[in-house]
């Protein structure tokens, strides 16, 4: 894949959920990665998958806390042929999360773009494949103290939404 087909999508597209999965699906050398039988249940994902599936990958889809116990979105994983093909994602030496078109979070946003990155976290425009919207998804840097900072922010916007559900 060239550098020039990794802009997943001109901002002005981003209003409709399916102009963003085509547009991105057409740039991609392979065709589409989407899989028509997403959204899957997690087992029936890790059983269907298993073979193509990392470690890493693995213990992601045991462990995390996913929405309805369902994957809305999977990378590349519907259409990849084998372990071997999967692209590893890491930290860079300063904790922030290395991200590239079309990774998934938690297997339901698709991230398109990163918007923004500062002295915390980083800010990337996603699709919701549960909810069908545009959304932006703030990563916080992957350091000691930097985790402690988004448990506090956490509970303080949890306390926020509760205290004012419509706003």
């Amino acid at each position: 894949m060239k550098r020039e087909d990794l802009e997943v999508v001109d901002e002005d597209l981003m209003e409709d959920r399916y102009s963003v999965i085509n547009s991105a699906a057409s740039k991609s050398l392979n065709g589409p990665l989407l899989a028509s039988n997403l959204p899957m249940k997690r087992k029936d994902f890790i059983a269907a998958y298993k073979g193509v599936l990392t470690e890493q990958e693995s213990k992601e889809l045991e462990t995390l806390s996913l929405t309805n116990d369902t994957v809305y979105y999977g990378q590349d994983i519907p259409v990849r042929q084998s372990v071997a093909q999967a692209s590893v994602n890491k930290d860079d030496e300063d904790g922030y999360y290395i991200l590239r078109p079309r990774d998934q979070i938690l297997y339901r946003f698709e991230v398109v773009k990163v918007l923004g990155k500062g002295s915390f976290a980083q800010v990337v425009s996603a699709i919701d494949h549960l909810k069908g919207v545009k959304v932006a998804v703030k990563i916080n840097r992957n350091t000691e103290i930097d985790h402690k900072f988004a448990m506090q922010e956490g509970k303080l916007l949890n306390f926020l939404m509760n205290e004012d559900p419509k706003d």
